[in-house]
């Protein structure tokens, strides 16, 4: 059975991580401006998360069309 952190770590790794935009696996994530994600504020963060560049998750552009 997986821990709670390691199964939000995967939601948010499978939502937003693409292996072929700019910055790491972390960065990506902690770049994720959906807010209205239930994982937003669990989402994993490095102790220097602000110097990231924010990244609307798929659902997000799914539901926008995008």
């Amino acid at each position: 059975m997986a821990s709670l952190r390691s199964a939000i770590n995967k939601m948010c790794t499978e939502c937003i991580y693409d292996k072929y935009s700019k910055g790491t696996r972390l960065e990506q994530i902690e770049g994720c401006t959906s807010k209205g994600c239930p994982l937003y504020q669990l989402r994993p963060k490095s102790r220097d998360y602000s110097k990231t560049t924010p990244k609307r998750c798929r659902t997000e552009q799914i539901r926008e069309g995008l």
